[in-house]
């Protein structure tokens, strides 16, 4: 987003950057509290213009991604991003920045720092010309005025008119209403008050298109304001009370102005359902859902000339909206009703969010239909604290008593929801998927919850209620250790004052001292260890409070715990060693740090087996250097990786690997998942690392690892230059084992054709078995790849081999949908009836599949439709269970049997009943499919159908005489497995069709009883339960004690499988 004056700049210096002249732009917006309005977004938003306008990466990126941030495990500090810009920008011939809107930057300080950095540094002064826009502010004014060669411009010239004209001409020209002279007139009148400012102009263009005559026009340009405020002015006045939008569109506004992130409309629509309570017995806000706009478009009318909507995010106008409504000018005019500051935006924002979040006060309040009716939900879950935070010293007496009811006693259900959907950092998204909510750990967990969220308004009142702050209460321990992890100084220190124990050592963080490290809070473990708090007390995540600080980078944090005596050879936690933590991090200053006070660089264990390992899996040089000269040994053992060479290998580094290699590490040295160090940079594709090790002497046929040897894993990973060059050295090419038998099918099953040929020029056998997938043509033929398939077997691979996981080639094609594939075999006289593999033949994995393609070309080649094995017993169970109608149809005209048993379902009618296809059902049925075939998991179909709530499906088999009385699968008849799974329709169904109510058997004896047990699939409600048993007790249902159920035999229970029946 840009205004008209940067415009022009863009365009100008777009056309004039070629080559290695590159140019960037950025627009500080703040109309409320998003990224967009901070510095580092400004810096992030650079380095990504500049990096897209280079030819390929620019090193210092390059640098960043990797070493710094581990591959992108890590978040960049605003530091190092600042300095990949100043190298980006050496790196350029000319390099061209324009910054707008300076003065809505809510870091300036920050900015302006950067601005003077970066014209003054050695990198790039010579290379960096920059543009800055902004309003004459005092402070900008003054942080600039040291800036050598300066050039300050006033933006109000000519040129500003003539884009202010263009932008006249361009609305009149669409909006085509009045006549050429009023046009003019228009024109003439809003370019000579605009003063440059496109936001007025706009303004005014768009009151004056809703005069309805000549004479209203006349009026209205005779009364033109003077300036952004008086206009703001006019619009807002005509809004004061009594008009009834007043209260609406002060909330609209005062929600914008401070939102954490863009909002859409739904989103903010919804503002206006937060009232006092109805009944004006007092000014506690509720929700009142009659409020709520039915037609969300009135939120724009009623905030028209204030608000825009771009891309469906709602926001101010302009940033001058937000500075007219905090103004001194407001307070004493016609608007002064909507008169607002940040605090007391965010403290409506925060009643909003709270009156919000306490709509979720039951155990099942967070369901799919809840969310959706309430479309604020997830911001205000996001969002609340940062509201209740910002309030300074406004704190309003509602606000107040809604704090204390969200974070009131257990049980507390409103407090839990959110907790629990905080705690799951998922998304909203991911809340659909979550469980009824757990009831809060103890009474203490209120406490808790409002130190992690730094809330200083609710802690005290909390204690005085009797909240224990040493009690743990949640994933991060006591309130303490939450306060200390999440960086909330202030609650820290009341909990401090409040009695809360420094000393106390449980859970994730072990000891506070620990939590407040991992947080990297210099200041609060300054105080705890002015208050006596033990820095070497083991336990918790990281081991101790040293490792943790070295696992987080702060220099400060671990310099101030050496001081204190921290022991940096306490062994334990995640890494083993601080020193390990923090090469993981690739923090030299830390590593340097430790070093210095006596780390021992080989010690062993922790998560990477030594410190080397980890600097070198992290591909941090610079700490590899370190340690190596500390005396680390390149050979120590254990980790992932079994060696520190390997580590190196796999992560593709060839600097280190040369490291390594001549401080003495072994290349041949065996062991863990990649066997060697050059089956580790095989699988990594890293050539360069390659040809290191084979000019240390690697073995290139050394056999161990999940691949077996280092040719198997270039070829799995398809680098044919890997290849080329192992294949040079004498790789043999059909050394066997390994996950996929050998490199042929190695490179088969990854589709490598160029793989592929270059293995059978070095005579690969096309017919070596094992491995997963039995031999190459089959992993051809799995991964679909007609092109290898030919190759292979014109290098004579056998087309009927069996074995593997699917049986045959045949199988595998038929399995994977590749209908080419399938006829090359078939071309190749591939037997279509050969029985084995997982799914039995060629055409049970077709009928699987769901292409009717493959079955019409298996079944012409002659395929008995009625081959019994596999995993679903025959191809028309297959097609059944996966809801083909048309292979079903293809299947049966050819003479399949509906009858035939086994398999996982046990009958194909079984099989489509429990996949819910009606129409499957009829087609087996109409061909002869015994209704009340018994077998299978479910017993009967009409048990499966039942059981899983197939309501059209029941109808079918009803339709054609199934026996409701049944007693077959573990739920003995159809009612009680409808009865169980709280199926109201279904129920209804059977009682209609004769079912015995008091019928016996199955897992639960009766149907009240099945509908009373409790569920391990899907939790049933009350409400859903007491449907149930009341339609049964209705139809003279016996009741029972709840919960006296028989035992779950075993042969149920290994029917399921994370809850669900198979």
């Amino acid at each position: 987003m840009v205004n008209g004056h940067s415009s022009l700049a863009i365009k100008e210096v777009e056309a004039e950057c070629v080559g290695a002249v590159c140019y960037a732009y950025f627009f500080f917006d703040g109309r409320d509290s998003s990224e967009l309005s901070r510095h580092e977004s400004l810096i992030r938003s650079l380095i990504m213009q500049f990096s897209a306008q280079c030819d390929g990466i620019p090193l210092a990126l390059d640098e960043l991604y990797t070493v710094k941030c581990r591959n992108g495990s890590d978040q960049p500090s605003i530091a190092s991003l600042e300095k990949t810009l100043r190298l980006i920008v050496g790196s350029l011939r000319s390099a061209y920045i324009i910054v707008d809107a300076l003065d809505e930057c809510s870091e300036l300080h920050e900015l302006l720092q950067w601005i003077s950095t970066i014209t003054s540094g050695p990198e790039t002064s010579s290379q960096l010309h920059l543009m800055v826009i902004s309003r004459p502010e005092p402070d900008i004014r003054g942080g600039l005025k040291s800036l050598k060669n300066l050039t300050a411009v006033s933006v109000a010239d000519r040129r500003a008119a003539d884009e202010i004209r263009r932008y006249i001409d361009t609305r009149l020209s669409k909006d085509n209403k009045w006549s050429e002279d009023i046009n003019q007139t228009i024109r003439e009148r809003l370019v000579e008050g605009a003063d440059g400012m496109l936001r007025w102009v706009a303004l005014q263009y768009d009151e004056l298109m809703r005069c309805r005559s000549k004479q209203a026009l006349d009026d209205q340009l005779k009364a033109l304001p003077h300036g952004l405020n008086e206009t703001y002015e006019k619009i807002l006045a005509r809004s004061c009370p009594p008009n009834r939008d007043a209260s609406d569109l002060k909330q609209f506004l005062q929600l914008l102005a401070c939102a954490s992130r863009p909002l859409e409309l739904i989103e903010i629509a919804e503002a206006v359902v937060v009232t006092t309570s109805p009944n004006g017995s007092d000014d506690m806000p509720v929700c009142d859902f009659r409020r709520r706009y039915e037609d969300l478009n009135e939120v724009l009318n009623v905030c028209s000339g204030l608000v825009t909507e771009v891309n469906g995010a709602v926001k101010l106008a302009h940033f001058s909206v937000k500075e007219y409504m905090s103004s001194e000018e407001i307070k004493n005019g016609a608007a002064r009703f909507f008169y607002t500051n940040e605090s007391l935006s965010h403290s409506a924002s925060a009643r909003i969010c709270l009156v919000y979040l306490l709509q979720f006060d039951k155990p099942e309040s967070v369901t799919v239909e809840n969310i959706k009716s309430l479309p604020l939900t997830e911001y205000a879950a996001e969002c609340f604290d940062f509201h209740v935070r910002s309030t300074q010293a406004v704190d309003t007496e509602p606000n107040q008593h809604l704090l204390q009811r969200l974070f009131g006693s257990v049980p507390n259900y409103a407090l839990a929801n959110w907790a629990q959907l905080r705690d799951s950092d998922i998304g909203l998204d991911g809340w659909f998927n979550l469980a009824p909510v757990v009831e809060l750990a103890n009474g203490s967990a209120p406490l808790y919850y409002a130190s992690i969220v730094g809330l200083t308004q609710v802690v005290p009142h909390l204690i005085n209620q009797g909240a224990d702050p040493n009690v743990p209460s949640g994933p991060e321990g006591t309130a303490l250790q939450g306060a200390a992890y999440y960086g909330h100084l202030e609650v820290f220190k009341l909990l401090l004052r409040l009695g809360a124990d420094i000393n106390i050592n449980i859970g994730k963080h072990g000891t506070v001292l620990q939590a407040a490290s991992s947080g990297g809070s210099a200041e609060m473990a300054k105080l705890l260890l002015e208050q006596g708090a033990d820095p070497n007390i083991g336990g918790g995540q990281y081991g101790c409070a040293l490792q943790a600080a070295s696992y987080n980078r702060s220099t400060e944090v671990v310099t101030l715990l050496l001081e204190k005596g921290a022991d940096p050879n306490i062994r334990g936690g995640q890494y083993g060693s601080a020193l390990q933590a923090a090469s993981y991090r690739g923090s030299a200053e830390v590593v340097t740090l430790l070093l210095e006070k006596g780390a021992d660089p080989n010690i062993r264990g922790g998560q990477y087996g030594s410190a080397l390992q980890a600097a070198s899996y992290n591909r941090s040089a610079e700490v590899v250097t370190l340690l190596l000269e500390k005396g680390a040994d390149p050979n120590i053992g254990g980790g992932p990786y079994g060696s520190v060479l390997q580590a190196a290998s796999r992560e593709g580094s060839a600097e280190i690997v040369t490291l390594l290699l001549k401080r003495g590490a072994h290349v041949n040295a065996e062991g863990r998942e990649y066997g060697t160090a050059l089956q580790a940079a095989s699988v990594a594709k890293s050539a360069e690392t390659v040809k290191v090790l084979l000019e240390w002497n690697a073995d290139v046929n050394i056999v161990g690892g999940t691949l077996r040897c280092a040719l198997q894993a270039a070829s799995y990973r398809g680098s044919t230059e890997v290849v080329t060059l192992l294949l040079e050295k004498g790789a043999d090419p059909n050394i066997r084992g390994g996950q996929y038998g050998s490199a042929l099918q190695a490179a088969s099953y990854n589709r490598s054709a160029e793989v592929v040929t270059l293995l059978l020029e070095k005579g690969a056998d096309p017919n070596i078995g094992g491995g997963t997938l039995g031999c190459a043509l089959q992993a051809a033929s799995r991964a679909g790849s007609a092109e290898i398939v030919t190759l292979l077997l014109k290098r004579g691979a056998h087309v009927n081999a069996e074995g593997g996981e699917y049986g045959t080639a045949l199988q595998a094609a038929s399995f994977a949908r590749s209908a080419e594939t399938v006829k090359v075999l078939l071309e190749w006289n591939a037997d279509v009836n050969i029985v084995g593999g997982m799914l039995g033949c060629a055409l049970q994995a077709a009928s699987w599949a769901r292409s009717a393609e493959i079955v019409t070309l298996l079944l012409e080649k002659g395929a008995y439709p009625n081959i019994r094995g596999g995993e679903y017993g025959s191809a028309l169970q297959a097609a059944s269970y996966c809801g083909s109608a048309e292979v079903v149809t293809l299947l049966l005209e050819k003479g399949a049997d509906p009858n035939i048993r086994g398999g996982r379902y046990g009958s194909a009618l079984q099989a489509a009943s429990c996949a819910g296809s009606a129409k499957i059902v009829t087609l087996l049925l109409e061909r002869g499919a015994n209704v009340n075939a018994e077998g299978g998991p479910f017993g009967t179909a009409l048990e499966a159908a039942a059981l899983l709530g197939f309501a059209e499906t029941v109808k079918v088999l009803l339709e054609w005489n199934a026996d409701v009385n049944v007693v077959g699968g573990p739920y003995g008849p159809a009612l009680q497995a409808a009865s169980y799974s709280c199926r109201a329709e279904i129920v209804k169904l059977l009682l209609q069709n004769g079912a015995d109510v008091n019928a016996e058997g199955g897992r639960y004896r009766t149907a009240i009883r099945a509908a009373q047990a409790e569920a391990e699939d899907e939790p049933k409600t009350e409400e859903e339960i007491d449907v149930i048993v009341t339609l049964l007790k209705e139809h003279g249902a016996v009741d029972v004690a709840r919960n006296v159920l028989p035992e779950i035999d075993l042969w149920y229970s290994q029917l399921s499988t994370g809850g669900r029946i198979l």
